[in-house]
């Protein structure tokens, strides 16, 4: 698999699970940041890091609320 594709899959795969977390979803901050920054550094389609930086700006909502019991 070339890298544009594995980033393409990638991205799919992280917009789904951001999509649909919960709270019985949690992982740390930082486990999200690792995946995102894996794929900025393979990343070279403009649309690509436009869809990165999307994720990036969900996150923070994502984890405030999965951490609300």
């Amino acid at each position: 698999m070339n890298p544009t594709h594995l980033v393409e899959w990638e991205l799919c795969h992280l917009e789904r699970l951001v999509s649909h977390m919960s709270t019985a979803v949690q992982f740390p901050a930082t486990y999200w940041e690792a995946r995102l920054s894996a794929l900025t550094r393979l990343a070279v389609v403009a649309n690509h890091l436009a869809r990165i930086e999307r994720l990036k700006k969900k996150l923070p909502a994502v984890e405030s609320s999965a951490m609300v019991v």
